[in-house]
């Protein structure tokens, strides 16, 4: 993440001197949030369907043969 800015004026320079301290701050909670939201919305590993992942197997035996997304 970043931030672009101009300054124009004094109270432009006062304002993001205030913002600058507190942008990291602020930036790690919302990605902190995003994160937790989406780890929770994925499926746990046992409620996973694996049918999507794993075939049968090239030859049809039966060593499975696990196909990358």
């Amino acid at each position: 993440m970043s931030s672009k800015v101009r300054l124009h004026d004094r109270w432009g320079r006062l304002r993001w001197a205030l913002v600058r301290r507190a942008h990291p701050v602020v930036a790690r909670l919302l990605l902190r949030r995003a994160h937790r939201r989406l780890a929770l919305a994925a499926p746990r590993a046992g409620e996973r369907r694996s049918s999507h992942l794993v075939s049968g197997g090239v030859d049809g035996g039966s060593d499975p043969v696990v196909l990358m997304p």
